[in-house]
């Protein structure tokens, strides 16, 4: 896999296994070492930056999974020990002894000390004598012996471990449910930058917060380990019967004479499909901020804007001036500004606390899809933008797919390069992800031609590759135009869908169109009077954007190409280029 598909790959961790999240750190390390190989810019350089980021999270909870492992085996043998009770008699009185012992010793000190306290009220009895602190309390060794779980709690103190403090969000955390527990130093991190996200819009001082609070009321801290009801039936059902057996040894079990007679397990996972990556905005667009809600440019003179303004004076003309009579000079003009402002991608989905106290995964799963769609309608308002704003060109079908539109291409860059006498131009080409399958389908279907894997194996890197070498810079597009069909619908009962006939690309100068970035306002869980008396809250979020033009109007195009992945090419049909211009 790419790069960006492994970074894609990064919220899904929590649920991977320390194997799979072995083979991903690996996997990372490879990618990014491909990447920095091949001479990157600098959007490929952000995404190794990315990956190293992305390493370190996965050596953190790697981390953190062995210390689980460690404290849940001492945990186990803690336990094992009590049951086989290996603690004997003369255990006992050799433990004992040495207590008796170490107290021995500490009166002898208290002595010593008590007689060097009084060596000093001799010498001086005019100055104060200074309180000692109070000496720590000594932990015996009996004490010392037990497992954790039965050792006295410190009545003071720091807890044992980051767990131990009973960290839960508060109401006020953004993007988290109230109540949820905080067991780990890098959850209440990311709570942190995310209330700084979402605050760093705001001006003023004094602004307070509330992200965390003590949550000894939960239930497991309530009524232990043992007495708290989770979502795995089985275990469940292991701890009312050992609390019922505890209570009354009249237990018994109900005899079915047949069937399944039992309840059955519950599952509560909600998978959900969907990433939320933003290509066309990430590597299409040029980022910059708007932090007044918009940009004003002036546009950029083109080449038609200097007619007038070259002449040729010949000698003869010098002599008897009369073609021109006088040398022609242009007068530099003053364009309007070009404004854009930004507009806002509002998210907002509203439950019940009942629902989100107790069926938690159902929020979640919606929340994961509500961040696809988010970035959905804001891609397809982007991608709209600059296909309106883009000189309108069309290509007819003549040979497949994949000839079609590299050849297309060559074409439309040679005219540009030859109008705008500059052919060092970068030019970043975005089109729709499903053009790599069929660009992939129509090589499969051609009269075969070198290896197997060469025809039926095609990698996107060599696809990439051919568009490399035009001097483009692919971006392949989660989403498209909704009105033109470049987003596949559901698939229903029947036949495969079919290939669309027609697709919708984009070409321009590389960072010609600008993203304008008004940041995001992300509110969080939102509670207020009406909510509450329905005993309901809101997750809201937007974030505030806007696309610009800013370069020469002749050179950004919307090329929508007339397509069929049959595998033609010009050796293998009688074909007439020239009558269409191809």
């Amino acid at each position: 896999m790419t790069l960006e598909e492994l970074l894609a790959l990064l919220a899904n961790i929590e649920s991977m296994t320390d194997a799979e999240l072995a083979d991903y750190l690996s996997d990372l390390q490879s990618a990014a070492q491909a990447a920095a190989a091949d001479n990157p810019d600098d959007a490929t350089v952000d995404l190794i930056v990315q990956a190293a980021d992305a390493a370190d999270q996965v050596r953190a909870m790697q981390t953190a999974r062995e210390t689980e492992a460690a404290e849940r085996t001492a945990r186990q043998q803690d336990a094992l020990d009590r049951l086989a009770g290996t603690t004997d008699e003369a255990t006992e009185e050799e433990t004992s002894e040495a207590d008796e012992a170490d107290d021995a010793t500490d009166e002898d000190q208290a002595d010593e000390e008590t007689e060097v306290v009084d060596e000093a009220e001799a010498e001086d009895t005019a100055e104060p004598i200074a309180a000692t602190a109070t000496p720590p309390a000594r932990v015996s060794r009996v004490n010392a012996r037990r497992p954790a779980s039965t050792q006295p709690r410190p009545t003071g103190g720091l807890p044992d471990t980051f767990a131990d403090w009973g960290l839960v969000a508060a109401a006020n955390a953004p993007g988290v449910q109230a109540g949820a527990r905080i067991n780990r130093p890098e959850q209440l991190c990311d709570l942190l930058e995310s209330a700084w996200q979402a605050t760093r819009g705001f001006s003023g001082q004094g602004m307070q917060m509330k992200l965390a609070r003590r949550g000894w009321n939960t239930p497991q801290a309530m009524y232990g380990e043992a007495r708290t009801l989770t979502d795995n039936a089985k275990a469940n059902e292991k701890k009312i019967r050992e609390v019922v057996n505890a209570r009354s040894q009249s237990f018994r079990s109900v005899q079915a004479s047949g069937g399944i007679c039992a309840p059955i397990n519950v599952s509560y996972d909600l998978p959900t499909l969907g990433d939320d990556g933003r290509p066309f905005r990430d590597r299409a667009l040029t980022r910059f901020g708007a932090e007044r809600g918009g940009v004003a440019t002036i546009p950029p003179p083109t080449l038609t804007d200097l007619d007038g303004a070259i002449s040729v004076w010949t000698e003869a003309n010098d002599r008897n001036p009369s073609s021109p009579t006088t040398k022609p000079c242009l007068t530099i003009t003053c364009p309007e500004e070009d404004e854009d402002l930004v507009d806002a991608i509002v998210r907002c989905l509203k439950t019940g606390n009942f629902r989100a106290r107790f069926f938690p995964e159902q929020l979640e799963a919606w929340m994961r899809l509500a961040a696809v769609q988010w970035a959905r309608e804001a891609e397809i308002k982007h991608i709209t933008r600059v296909g309106t704003d883009s000189t309108q060109v069309s290509a007819g079908q003549i040979l497949g797919t994949s000839r079609d539109i590299l050849t297309t291409l060559d074409r439309i860059l040679a005219a540009r390069r030859s109008y705008h006498r500059d052919y060092s131009i970068g030019w970043t080409y975005a089109a729709p992800y499903w053009l790599l399958d069929m660009i992939r389908t129509d090589i499969a279907r051609q009269m075969p031609v070198g290896t197997l894997d060469e025809t039926l194996a095609l990698a996107d890197a060599s696809i990439g590759r051919w568009f490399a070498v035009r001097g483009l810079t692919p971006v392949w597009l989660y989403d498209g135009e909704t009105a033109d069909g470049q987003i596949f619908g559901p698939q229903g009962d029947g036949p495969a869908l079919g290939w669309p006939d027609h697709v919708v690309q984009y070409l321009f100068p590389t960072g010609s169109w600008l993203f304008l970035d008004g940041g995001m306002l992300d509110l969080g869980i939102v509670r207020d009077s009406t909510l509450n008396s329905t005993n309901d809250f809101q997750l809201f979020a937007e974030s505030f954007e806007g696309t610009h033009f800013h370069g020469d109007p002749d050179t950004t195009m919307r090329i929508e190409s007339d397509v069929c992945p049959d595998g033609s090419a010009s050796a293998l049909i009688d074909i007439q280029p020239c009558t269409v211009g191809s």
